[in-house]
């Protein structure tokens, strides 16, 4: 029964990287966090001129 619907799998995965983000948002420094936020849009970038 595990992993059959490929919807309820990705949610699952979401929920799983959302909740780490947040037990990370409570430890980490905020210039981390700006880092990351600018990694992120560079690599989306980076992507979509790919597609």
């Amino acid at each position: 029964m595990y992993g059959r619907n490929p919807i309820c799998r990705a949610v699952g995965i979401a929920l799983l990287i959302i909740g780490g983000v947040i037990l990370f948002a409570r430890v980490l420094p905020a210039g981390f966090w700006w880092f990351c936020v600018g990694a992120a849009s560079v690599l989306c970038g980076y992507f979509l001129l790919r597609r």
